[in-house]
């Protein structure tokens, strides 16, 4: 027996608020009780397939493997029988609300062919209960996703919830940054210099990222770091073939221009040592190039400067 399940299960088949899957099939005097699953109740689809042989009998969904039963006694399983789906039709005090699968399901198949339900609609054969075909009514609370800057949206019968761990956003809905706009900001909390995490744009897309914070003067640094290790050789540069290092910095391009557009005043600093270099050569040149489109020449080692202040030093030896 295979089918597909969306939805809520409650009743005997729910605990501890989270779901799992039972199966029962009865042999004579024997009965044989298989669970498994949990947290189904997430209004995603799940597949489910029970297969009963000699002596064994197997639960899976979502093609999760649970422990198969072996029975201890010769047992002789034969299919064509009855078949409950989604609950049982026993007499009881629970409504059926409480007694059987709330949700929706697709693709039911017993012996590996199609459920003809729509037989059972017109009463040929078998009877249900508190069954709509062709149509599933469950509304998905959790498309389109409303948890912002990522995070995970939970859902339940009748409402939805945001998890928010490792967002760096509290709230509802993961709107609220955890984080201060900026080193100044920790500062103003009586916080000391030390790495921090930032969110200058607060509930915006940019998201945090990590700084270093020097507070040891009257005005607030701001320091993005990059992952270049100190005194990272670069070889292998020939007229013919140039040597390009990747620089990647701890936050984005955006996140940059976030800090340095509410800076009073910004610097980049690059600092290198040359061997047998042309840049304290006459003639030679030496050219920086910085987004957005900038290029800086400096000739016989003199800085390179602009309007952001870039600075390079070099020492030949």
């Amino acid at each position: 027996m295979e089918s597909r399940h969306r939805g809520l299960e409650t009743g005997s088949w729910g605990r501890e608020g989270r779901n799992k899957r039972e199966a029962r099939k009865s042999l004579g005097a024997c009965e044989v009780k298989k669970t498994c699953g949990s947290g189904l109740n997430d209004g995603q689809w799940h597949a489910v397939r029970l297969v009963a042989r000699e002596n064994f009998a197997m639960l899976t969904v979502d093609g999760e493997e649970a422990s198969a039963v072996r029975s201890t006694s010769p047992l002789t399983i034969t299919t064509g029988g009855t078949y409950h789906l989604g609950g049982y039709f026993l007499q009881t005090l629970f409504p059926p609300s409480q007694r059987s699968f709330q949700g929706c399901m697709q693709a039911i198949l017993l012996d590996d062919q199609p459920a003809d339900m729509h037989a059972v609609e017109k009463g040929i054969m078998g009877a249900f209960e508190n069954v709509s075909l062709d149509m599933c009514a469950i509304i998905d609370r959790c498309m389109p996703n409303h948890c912002e800057h990522g995070g995970r949206c939970k859902q339940t019968w009748d409402s939805f919830s945001c998890t928010c761990d490792g967002t760096g956003y509290t709230g509802a809905t993961c709107h609220t940054s955890i984080y201060e706009p900026s080193c100044e900001a920790y500062k103003h909390r009586g916080r000391s210099s030390d790495t921090y995490w930032i969110d200058p744009d607060g509930s915006g897309p940019l998201g945090p990222f990590k700084v270093n914070c020097n507070m040891t003067e009257d005005k607030v640094w701001t320091t993005v770091m990059n992952n270049l290790p100190p005194n990272t050789a670069v070889t292998g540069s020939s007229r013919e073939r140039r040597t390009v290092l990747q620089v990647n910095y701890s936050a984005s391009m955006d996140q940059v221009t976030s800090i340095t557009t509410s800076a009073e005043y910004c610097e980049q600093l690059i600092s290198y040592s040359c061997r047998m270099s042309r840049l304290l050569n006459t003639p030679g040149e030496t050219h920086l190039h910085s987004p957005p489109t900038r290029e800086h020449t400096a000739e016989g080692g003199r800085l390179f400067r602009s309007s952001q202040s870039q600075h390079v030093m070099c020492n030949s030896y």
